[in-house]
Formats: C-alpha cells, structure tokens, sequence
C-alpha cells in the first residue's frame, strides 16, 4: 500500500512541531582562508563535546573552537541523548 503525503501536510506539521527534528550536529570548516586553522562548530551535544581535550558545549547550546591543523592529529569527544534510538554500533 503506498500512502501519499501532501507537501502542504508535511510543512504544516513541521511548523506544529518545529522541536521535534533536532539533533547533534558538527561542522567543520577547513576552508583556506582560515589556513593553518581549522574551525569545529558543534551544537546539541547534551553529554558535551571536546575538541583535543577542550570543552566546547555541554546541553542545548552551540559552541565552536578554532585549532591549529599544522600539529597533525585531532581529538573529538562527544556525547548526547539519542532514546535509544542510534542502536548498538561501534
């Protein structure tokens, strides 16, 4: 059974619900203006989210950190609620 949903239904509901989408993002900007610099922007990492040690953002919020590449490796840490919903992975 195929089951048509209107995109006026869709945006509707998600103007009811605009919450209900959310969830941890990370971006990194490696663009070469910023060189030898790299800029990490996380947000909605309740459990927090560190960038080689340093801690961005714990919670609802966002938070960002520009780092020198040039030393070679980076460290990320992060956690958050997921519901149970990301499954069992490694």
């Amino acid at each position: 059974m195929n089951i048509s949903i209107s995109p006026l239904l869709t945006m509707g509901l998600c103007l009811m619900f605009p919450t209900a989408g959310q969830g941890a993002s990370i971006t990194i900007n490696d663009m070469e203006k910023l060189e030898p610099n790299i800029q990490v922007v996380v947000s909605d990492f309740e459990g927090g989210f560190s960038v080689n040690g340093t801690l961005l953002e714990t919670g609802y919020t966002t938070g960002s950190i520009v780092v020198n590449e040039t030393p070679g490796q980076l460290t990320f840490h992060g956690s958050w609620e997921d519901l149970g919903a990301s499954g069992s992975g490694t």
